[in-house]
């Protein structure tokens, strides 16, 4: 062993100082750095971090974000970057739903739809506006997705707003309680095609007495069987119980009232207490027809004359209102109807009014034959006239009064109508008896406590005043105000009111959605299906809003709104 080497093992050695190792964490800070946000993600294990583009987990105990860099500086993340760049990622083809959007453009569409039904705006024309209004407001976010084909509009109206709109009456009808309701429907030709509203009328706690229709159909037989079988399969369909039918509104033809084979006859057998609420404006209108056929002139071609020479033309209304002027005469417009059918056709009318009506209407004609009271204009006249002229004018006259009453008599039972009774409703000054409720109560067929009546007509004697004897008011308002008055419940007067104030008092709605239909089904839009037509007069008539006020209210419907984002909307022909 050489010195050099003994010299080596005689030195003392020292110990190797030990590499202190780092215990790093993941730093949520990193995730905001620009170099790393789009593809760093932290791990479950705080020791950890995770890369979205490589879909790699990679360790940061040791060296903290030097780790991540250094993964971001290796050749396969380098790589998977760039092939991202160069290809589309698969979420971008799949469209982000936001809800409150989706929702807002809903209800632009449903409103859009809901405004040219309620106008009688053709789709295309609606279609046309979408797109020039995309144009109007190009900065617009929601403008741009509002979408309103033609075939999307019908899809709306036919299959989200008219079952919303007939959905309405009948959650009325059938929810808390089953309400008393009355049928009405008339019959009216289009080109060749046969067709038939179906109506209900009902007593709302909150709105009174209120007309809805529930269906609009085409049927080309039109015989009482026909009629009948459809009203049945409608009741069914919607959920509804024939039992509590109160009443039934049709024009005055046989096969409605029929004593043997009628719509009304059959009826009956379901249930034996339906009122029979014939359209009175018809017997009016007839009983004028009817009687004045006795006088040598017909007065009623005279009267339609004059009325189309003057409604038409504003030349010759203009020469009249100058004729009124010399003579010194206020200028009235001249009237085809007598006021008497306008009376009944009233929106507001209710049933407690149409015997007051047709009874004042007898009187008048009575009276008139009684001091034999021809006009004013025709008695200054009958002076003129020989003593022969004047008592065959005079017969004539009188006879024809005569006939008039005598007419009405027969198709109005003023004796034992139902009508009769219902006045003692009207609460104009005058609250009803107890022995007054506890026969109607019977004649319509309603059971109730008569000693709890007779509390409930107590509290009745407590509204005030100002509601009783307000004649701006109506029987129907005046209810709804003691209803809401009332501090306990008045369970037999409202069963009472709701029955009578479901009655019918003429054919007038029915009548009115005809009008309706004229005025949206034109020659301009002919190829309208009857489904289409049947929806636009639905909502029309059971969707009482302004076109800004359906849309506010629609805002918050999230049930409408989330089926006119679905595409069950569609009903396509196979």
């Amino acid at each position: 062993m050489s010195d050099s080497d003994s010299n080596n093992y005689d030195k003392p050695t020292t110990p190797l100082k030990k590499r202190r190792l780092r215990n790093c964490v993941f730093n949520d800070n990193w995730m905001k750095d620009s170099r790393f946000s789009n593809w760093l993600a932290k791990h479950d294990d705080i020791n950890k971090a995770r890369c979205i583009y490589c879909m790699n987990v990679f360790s940061v105990k040791y060296d903290g974000v030097n780790a991540v860099q250094s993964h971001s500086n290796s050749k396969k993340h380098i790589s998977t970057v760039q092939s991202r760049q160069k290809s589309a990622v698969i979420k971008n083809y799949f469209v982000t739903q936001d809800i409150k959007e989706n929702d807002a453009v809903a209800a632009i569409e449903l409103s859009k739809c809901f405004h040219c039904v309620k106008h009688h705006h053709s789709y295309l024309s609606t279609d046309c506006g979408v797109k020039l209004e995309l144009k109007h407001f190009s900065d617009a976010t929601l403008a741009k997705k509002i979408r309103l084909g033609r075939t999307k509009m019908e899809a709306l109206v036919q299959n989200v707003l008219c079952p919303f709109a007939i959905e309405v009456p009948l959650k009325k009808l059938k929810y808390p309680i089953n309400l008393p309701f009355s049928l009405s429907t008339d019959a009216s030709n289009k080109g060749n095609r046969k067709l038939f509203p179906l109506a209900v009328r009902f007593f709302d706690l909150e709105k009174g007495a209120k007309d809805y229709l529930l269906d609009f159909y085409e049927e080309p037989d039109e015989t009482s069987e026909s009629i009948f079988n459809t009203i049945l399969r409608a009741i069914e369909n919607f959920g509804l119980d024939i039992q509590n039918i109160t009443a039934f509104g049709a024009d005055n033809a046989s096969v409605n009232y029929g004593k043997n084979c009628s719509v009304y006859e059959k009826l009956l057998k379901k249930k034996p207490s339906i009122i029979k609420a014939n359209c009175n404006c018809h017997v009016l209108h007839n009983t004028a027809k009817h009687s004045l056929k006795l006088l040598k002139y017909d007065v009623e071609t005279l009267v339609i004359k004059v009325f189309n020479e003057f409604s038409i033309s504003a030349k010759r209304i203009t020469e009249l209102k100058d004729c009124f002027e010399f003579v010194q005469q206020d200028f009235h417009n001249v009237l085809r109807h007598i006021s008497s059918i306008l009376m009944l056709e009233k929106k507001n009318l209710n049933a407690t009014d149409v015997f007051d009506i047709m009874n004042d209407l007898r009187n008048q004609i009575s009276n008139r034959k009684n001091d034999e009271f021809f006009g004013i204009t025709v008695t200054t006249r009958l002076n003129s006239l020989t003593l022969t002229e004047k008592n065959e004018f005079k017969t004539s006259a009188l006879l024809t009064y005569q006939r008039a009453i005598d007419y009405l008599e027969k198709w109005f039972n003023f004796e034992s109508s139902p009508f009769k009774l219902f006045t003692c409703l009207k609460l104009h000054n005058k609250i009803p008896s107890i022995m007054e409720l506890s026969i109607l109560a019977k004649c319509i067929g309603i059971q109730v406590n008569e000693n709890e009546l007779y509390d409930e007509i107590n509290l009745l004697k407590l509204m005030p005043d100002n509601v009783l004897n307000n004649c701006e008011l109506t029987s129907s308002e005046k209810w709804i105000k003691f209803f809401q008055m009332s501090s306990v419940e008045v369970p037999n007067l409202k069963s009472i009111v709701r029955y009578v104030y479901s009655v019918p008092c003429s054919n007038a709605f029915v009548e009115r959605i005809f009008s309706h239909m004229n005025g949206l089904w034109t020659e301009e839009r002919n190829r309208l299906g009857v489904d289409t037509v049947k929806a636009e007069l639905v909502i029309q008539n059971n969707l009482l809003f302004s076109c800004s006020e359906f849309f506010d209210f629609v805002k918050d419907q999230t049930d409408l709104l989330a089926a006119a984002r679905l595409c069950t909307k569609y009903k396509f022909k196979k």
